[in-house]
């Protein structure tokens, strides 16, 4: 059956792991029926864009936060404050006098900075929805040249999520092997972190990393590697938001494994999510889960027939 990407709008496969035209994650739900996750631009940018959805693999899902953007402007209208006062060093301006301190502790400036920088990822992701995708990439660049050496865990994430979104839309744009090096920029940059905001952006990356390799290059092996690595690296992690990504790594690594003529080797791969994650409380693991199960008895019910 053929749906509606809820990326591009381009018709596709309701079977497809992820729109081979933006490279946008599924399962793909028919009209009328639920979308699944990272199926909005994010987030998750939702682009991100295999499946998470990724939804995006990888929605890869994007995340817009209209009270972020409240927030600065009651900050404007409280302290005097405008919001070019961001630019250049990422520190606000200052302040009418007299009122520095109270308007501006030291403990707040960073707080100021993660809302300006979520701020701009709106403005980038508004300008993905109106068609302009170099707009919304100069955006995100614009948010790691401000705020990229900023240590505070908020920022990072916020510098992650951007560089996350720049990846989905180069690969909208046809342009996998662009979106391949941002996701690997993402791992190199922030691999390594321990904040679980960042891990999840990290997870999430690679995940989409993945569906680019398997829609838009044609490489399923790659794919497959792409998707172990998420598990390897992650499985063990506590975090809800990271263990969705995981989850998302082996069903899709299962689907893979089934188009590629390998059903057994797919039930293991859907045993396994079972296995993992069956007791989950996360919503959005348990779907997976779910799916994990249809796909396995699906499998199961050809089998039967072919004998």
């Amino acid at each position: 059956m053929l749906v509606s990407c809820p990326e591009c709008g381009k018709k596709i496969s309701s079977k497809a792991v992820a729109c081979p035209n933006c490279g946008h994650p599924g399962p793909f739900a028919e009209a009328g029926k639920e979308k699944a996750p990272g199926a909005a631009r994010p987030e998750e940018h939702p682009s991100a864009r295999v499946s998470q959805t990724p939804p995006p693999v990888p929605s890869a899902a994007r995340e817009t936060s209209r009270k972020s953007l409240k927030r600065i402007v009651a900050i404007v209208l409280a302290g005097g404050l405008i919001l070019e006062a961001f630019a250049g060093s990422g520190k606000p301006a200052r302040p009418p006098s007299g009122l520095a301190s109270a308007v501006l502790p030291n403990e707040q400036i960073s707080s100021l900075d993660e809302q300006a920088a979520r701020a701009l990822f709106n403005k980038g992701v508004t300008l993905g929805r109106q068609g302009k995708p170099d707009a919304e990439i100069a955006v995100y660049d614009e948010i790691d040249r401000r705020f990229g050496q900023d240590a505070s865990a908020g920022m990072r994430e916020q510098v992650a999520r951007a560089l996350g979104n720049k990846g989905c839309t180069l690969g909208q744009q046809g342009q996998p092997d662009a979106a391949i090096a941002v996701y690997d920029e993402v791992d190199r940059r922030f691999g390594q972190d321990d904040s679980p905001g960042v891990r999840e952006r990290v997870a999430r990356a690679l995940l989409y990393k993945g569906g680019n390799l398997l829609e838009l290059q044609g490489k399923p092996h790659a794919a497959i590697a792409a998707f172990d690595e998420v598990a390897r690296r992650f499985g063990q992690d506590d975090s809800p938001g990271v263990r969705k990504w995981v989850a998302w790594a082996l069903y899709y690594k299962g689907v893979t494994l089934e188009r590629q003529g390998n059903p057994d080797a797919a039930i293991a791969v859907h045993d396994e999510i079972e296995r993992r994650f069956g007791q989950d409380a996360s919503p959005d693991v348990r779907e997976r889960v779910a799916e994990a199960r249809a796909e396995k008895q699906s499998l199961l019910a050809s089998r039967k027939a072919r004998k």
